[in-house]
């Protein structure tokens, strides 16, 4: 018989977290608000827009997904790097502040310059957005909540 070891011990009984009902509200809130930018739209009513200012020509497709891309993935890596506990809130803020502030201007865009800064700030909010709800979920809503929450 093997002796045993130390990380195979039974795990010592957990407190039972029960969110409010506000903070699970608050969470399920934040999730569909993202699902609702990204999907609804970066996917679709952006890429529309851009479709009707630049044409059908398609070449201005790829550069434009790439903006949005690579300004997301930068700020998901940025806000990775800085996200703590006092900051979690403030970064959810600016990321649907930058959110909002690209749908709006998506609204005015009628060249291809405006769609670019567009295409900066819905990939620069979705990553910021993204990282710092998944870094707060468990904290707000707890474990077992988290896939109702989701």
């Amino acid at each position: 018989m093997l002796p045993s070891r130390p990380d195979t011990a039974p795990l010592p009984p957990r407190e039972e977290f029960h969110p409010s009902c506000r903070a699970q509200v608050a969470a399920v809130t934040a999730v569909a608000a993202t699902y609702l930018f990204f999907l609804i739209f970066a996917q679709f009513g952006f890429l529309k827009t851009a479709h009707a200012v630049l044409g059908k020509e398609g070449a201005w497709l790829q550069p434009l997904l790439a903006v949005m891309a690579g300004c997301g993935m930068a700020t998901s890596l940025g806000v990775a790097r800085v996200f703590d506990e006092l900051r979690g809130r403030a970064l959810l803020l600016t990321g649907y502040g930058l959110s909002g502030v690209a749908a709006g201007l998506a609204l005015l865009a009628n060249s291809p310059t405006g769609l670019f800064v567009c295409a900066a700030l819905t990939g620069a909010g979705t990553g910021i957005i993204t990282v710092a709800l998944a870094a707060m979920l468990r904290r707000e809503v707890g474990g077992e909540k988290l896939g109702r929450g989701i």
